[in-house]
């Protein structure tokens, strides 16, 4: 009895510790995920397009959503933002810099005449975002055709009203399927023996597009198990019970073929999370056979970081069921993980949660169903919550023509709800996969299940997070505006730091004044500031403890690089192939378009009407730099070049090759090794003539003879003396035509010196800096006609492919919104879509269609 009763004391109290250490885990878990969701929370952004087709030398207008990455409500940190364009190239081609307020961002940016035809990326993050190890940064395809329809791919012949052939247009052919691939998904990542197993699969061609198909599921006897069926886009699940020692195989038929596939080898047993999702309520089943009887395990549920599960296992107990009703749930992708007691991670599921109850909806009422050309178009909303009070929000909405035949609800890019919904959270998923949310139903969820089986959730790891090392660090702070940040050093001696008080001057439009004192290493800050396009700014410096008037100026004055224009170098696109939409009918039913509006005005078709354009801007005082310019502009003949390269202003050495010169500017590709070089400009309009692709050269205003691209050799530009070289100009499209057909291909004029001498170099003064700042980019205004009342310019045809475009939509609660606007000349087959996010983060995404004949 003596020896047993300190025994039983030494158990029970070993085991309070145990059950102490295992709460003081939990609750760690628990606290860091809740700090993550208040403190540290992410940052989505979200753009909407008016469209996901464009011709060249349209405008893509866009909206711009910046919301707190856990509850989807307007983000309270950063108030700047960025959308670039960029090319298949990763080359950014444009870059816009918005003003975020209560009502999110809006801008523009026109598509050049002369891009290349093919596929497009947007792109757009905040400062703050780029702090993670992977920026999430929000990612869209668009596709962009030349509006010159050429000679690439099948042709189509367009018939103009009385009957006569016009010039043939452009169509892709698509790529033809050689062989499939089967992907498996099993639930947990393992097949179990002995146990039921949900395992989710794709179905993709040799390019990653999902297809369609059949199969069934053998074991190493031949004899079928189970069998499946993919949708559209390959996706679908089933269940297998596999027997020990058991081989199984997937057959998967398609056009009279079949693969055979062979599946993951099945494990005798696995710590595993099996969820039943069923729409209003999920069945969750935890496992956990190599669990001692001490032992606990810990069950964490949440969606984007709000915690909705936290369930704490019995000791003896090595499974147990659960049933989560998901009415008060938010709509996401629900994140449950099994901890055991040292706090690692047993086994994880994802699922995604689809709460109708908490989906609020934006009622669009058709005046008709059909409207007449240049008719008026009248669209009534109505903002309801499904039973509950009628809530504000922020909303933009675009109309735009169904370009093909049909509706093809698939054709969309990305929706609101795929991005903020799904991809944000887990990273890309499906090309086109905002089906997922346009009608939920046992089809989409099923594919949308099985698409998760086989992802992880990306916004953050287990182990980084309980190490604090998802935390934002101080390198990017939410930018509020635009900063300008430097410091005064010695003006002989920069390397020596000078206290100074030093002053900012904006003088544009209303002059604006700060004064400040720097620190003691002479480092100073200005902002946030917040103004339009580009300003010119002084700084005036001066040091206070100076003890002569003329050394108090003896002060340099550096700036840094201008934080707010951050470059994601090495983000990679998401380039995927899969699901992609064949352009041929857009092309076609765009051309026609194109070509009515060519015979209308009798002029050839290949001509492009230029639109009369009024500039008007502010005198300035010019720089040295403006200066220089127009001294160049008066050597050359033609009116302004695409590109120019001052050589005395770039980091060009002695003794470099001029093809190695050439390849620093913009548009021009070298392509090659040495010495058999070959240039080509990016932007040029190829000559269909001659079929060569050289642009022409031109030596001090002398053209040179034509030469072979494959062999640039042949005009000596390997061995021609560039130290004489004083600047390169590029010219393309309408710049070139100067040079007539000889310049089609573009044309690269080489300038010497000759003699001729320029200061390419800004005189700087001590303790005082001038430099001109990039600003906010100013949204245009979307513009449209009105038939209601005559004009002459409505004597023009009108074949506009958006109709309308409103990026701030005010709906009353009370009265809802009216939208108005009018048809164009073209028939056909229109869509309205909607998008927005509600003040307590519900998303909106809304669409509807109507014809004009």
């Amino acid at each position: 009895m003596r020896f047993w009763i300190p025994v039983l004391c030494s158990l029970v109290l070993s085991g309070q510790r145990l059950w102490a250490q295992d709460e003081s885990n939990f609750e760690k878990i628990t606290g860091k995920l809740m700090s993550y969701a208040v403190k540290n929370y992410p940052e989505k952004v979200y753009v909407h397009t008016d469209k996901d087709y464009y011709q060249s030398g349209e405008t893509l207008w866009f909206k711009l959503y910046l919301l707190n990455g856990v509850t989807h409500a307007r983000s309270n940190l950063s108030k700047v933002a960025y959308v670039e364009l960029l090319d298949e190239s990763n080359k950014m081609l444009a870059k816009r810099t918005i003003s975020m307020d209560s009502l999110g961002g809006f801008g523009s940016i026109p598509l050049d005449k002369f891009w290349d035809e093919g596929n497009y990326y947007i792109r757009a993050y905040t400062k703050y975002m780029l702090n993670d190890a992977n920026p999430n940064a929000f990612q869209k395809k668009i596709f962009v055709w030349r509006k010159e329809f050429g000679n690439k791919g099948a042709k189509t012949t367009v018939t103009s009203s009385n009957g006569s052939q016009k010039t043939e247009v452009l169509a892709s052919n698509p790529t033809e399927d050689q062989g499939i691939q089967f992907h498996c998904f099993p639930e947990g990542g393992n097949l179990v023996q002995e146990s039921n197993n949900l395992v989710g699969f794709q179905i993709q061609d040799q390019n990653g597009k999902g297809v369609r198909s059949k199969g069934k599921v053998i074991n190493q006897e031949n004899a079928e198990v189970a069998n499946f069926e993919s949708d559209e886009y390959g996706l679908g699940t089933f269940q297998l019970r596999p027997e020990p020692g058991m081989q199984y195989f997937a057959v998967v038929s398609k056009d009279k073929s079949a693969n055979k596939v062979k599946l993951p080898i099945a494990v005798r047993a696995k710590e595993r999370i099996q969820i039943e999702n069923n729409g209003d309520h999920l069945i969750i089943q935890v496992q956990t056979p190599y669990k001692t009887a001490t032992e606990r395990t810990f069950l964490l549920g949440h969606v984007r970081g709000n915690i909705f599960l936290r369930h704490e296992s019995e000791p003896d107990s090595i499974q147990y069921s659960l049933k989560l009703l998901v009415d008060r749930l938010s709509p996401g992708v629900g994140h449950f993980t099994l901890f055991n007691t040292n706090g690692e991670v047993l086994a994880e599921r994802m699922t995604f949660i689809h709460n109708t109850k908490k989906s609020a909806r934006v009622w669009i009422i058709k005046a008709k169903d059909t409207f007449e050309k240049r008719g008026k178009v009248a669209l009534r909303l109505r903002l309801a919550n499904l039973g509950k009070s009628m809530l504000k929000g922020n909303i933009s909405l675009s109309v735009h023509k169904l370009l093909g035949s049909g509706d093809n609800q698939h054709a969309k890019t990305t929706s609101i709800k795929k991005w903020l919904l799904l991809d944000s959270d887990i990273g890309p998923t499906v090309d086109n996969g905002a089906y997922f949310f346009d009608t939920p139903n046992f089809k989409n969820n099923n594919a949308l299940e099985a698409l998760l089986l086989g992802k992880s959730w990306g916004r953050f790891e287990w182990d980084e997070l309980l190490k604090n090392e998802v935390s934002k660090k101080a390198k990017n702070s939410p930018e509020q505006g635009i900063m300008i940040a430097g410091r005064t050093t010695n003006f002989i001696n920069r390397n020596v730091p000078k206290r100074s008080k030093i002053t900012l001057g904006i003088l544009e439009g209303s002059t604006y004044y700060e004064t400040k004192n720097t620190d003691s290493q002479g480092n100073f800050m200005f902002g946030p500031l917040a103004f339009d396009d580009t300003v010119d700014v002084v700084l005036d410096a001066m040091d206070p403890l100076a003890r002569k008037k003329e050394q108090a100026k003896n002060l340099a004055i550096n700036i840094d690089s201008l934080p707010f224009l951050p470059l994601i170098q090495g983000l990679a696109l998401e380039k995927s192939n899969r699901h992609d939409i064949s352009a041929t009918p857009y092309v076609s039913e765009a051309a026609k378009d194109y070509r009515r509006e060519s015979l209308e005005f009798d002029l050839p078709p290949d001509i492009i009407r230029l639109e009369e354009t009024v500039v008007k801007d502010k005198r300035k005082v010019k720089s040295n730099r403006q200066i220089v310019e127009e001294g160049l502009n008066e050597i050359t003949p033609y009116p302004r070049p695409t590109h120019r390269l001052l050589l005395d202003s770039t980091n060009v050495t002695d003794g470099m090759r001029l093809l190695d010169i050439m390849s620093m500017i913009p548009g021009v590709r070298v392509r090659g090794t040495y010495p058999n070089q070959s240039i080509r400009l990016t932007r040029a309009v190829f000559n269909s003539i001659n079929l060569s692709t050289s642009p022409l050269f031109v030596i001090d205003g002398v053209p040179l003879p034509p030469y072979d691209t494959s062999t640039g050799g042949s005009l000596d530009l390997l061995s021609m003396d560039t130290v004489h070289i004083m600047f390169i100009d590029v010219l393309t499209g309408a710049q070139a035509s100067y040079y007539g057909a000889r310049g089609s291909n573009g044309v690269i004029a080489i300038y010497t010196d000759r003699g001729r001498r320029f200061d390419f170099e800004e005189k700087v003064y001590p303790g005082i800096l001038n430099l001109t700042v990039k600003g906010f980019d100013k949204p245009d205004r979307f513009t449209a006609p009105n038939y209601n009342f005559p004009k002459p310019q409505h004597a023009k045809p009108d074949y506009r492919n958006t109709l309308h475009w409103e990026p701030n939509l005010e709906i009353s609660p009370e009265k809802g919104a009216l939208i108005t606007f009018f048809a164009d000349d073209s028939s056909g087959k229109y869509k309205v879509v909607l998008e927005g996010v509600l003040e307590d983060g519900q998303l909106l995404q809304e669409e509807a269609t109507f014809f004009v004949e």
